[in-house]
């Protein structure tokens, strides 16, 4: 674990991995259990249902003057050609690219969305965290509440939180996803 907390770790219900790819990302899950003979249940968020895989686009619309992330994902892309007032709407498609090729952590990070419109890339970057991390609070919550299957009242205190970093990118733009 990069810059983590093992404590943090062993104190945990739920660990979340979120790969935030260039062109699909995915969200993976696993409960951490007490005892080592109980079975692990390894659950694969496939965005919602929207796809049939394991992995959404890399996708997220916004609320153009809130930064309210609205979708992700195949959902997102639908939403935003959906929309009657896509001006009140930022949506971005394979932002995380633009950090592939950062070579300082003072480089502006300025990126535009589909209509020309410029942001920071770590507003955006905040946006999808956020976004997916909620989804996840939600899917479980929805999961307890059908069933004996998971009986975890979550925070997102009580998660562990991993966040794929692609080895090859320089160090500056692996601080600036971990930030």
């Amino acid at each position: 674990v990069h810059g983590g907390d093992n404590r943090k770790f062993s104190m945990s219900q739920l660990v979340v991995s979120i790969d935030l790819g260039t062109s699909k990302s995915a969200v993976a899950s696993n409960q951490v259990l007490a005892s080592t003979d109980t079975p692990i249940d390894v659950i694969v968020f496939p965005g919602h249902r929207e796809q049939s895989g394991r992995k959404m686009d890399t996708a997220i619309l916004l609320r153009k003057h809130s930064f309210e992330p609205i979708a992700f994902g195949t959902t997102a892309n639908r939403r935003y050609r959906d929309c009657v007032d896509p001006e009140n709407f930022l949506y971005f498609e394979y932002f995380k690219m633009h950090l592939a090729n950062l070579r300082s952590t003072e480089e502006a990070l300025v990126i535009q969305d589909v209509k020309g419109i410029d942001c920071d890339l770590i507003d955006v970057l905040s946006a999808a965290l956020k976004y997916l991390s909620d989804a996840v609070i939600s899917t479980y919550g929805q999961w307890a509440r059908r069933g004996p299957g998971l009986q975890l009242r979550l925070a997102k205190s009580s998660i562990f939180w991993v966040l794929t970093v692609p080895v090859v990118w320089s160090p500056a733009a692996q601080v600036v996803m971990l930030r």
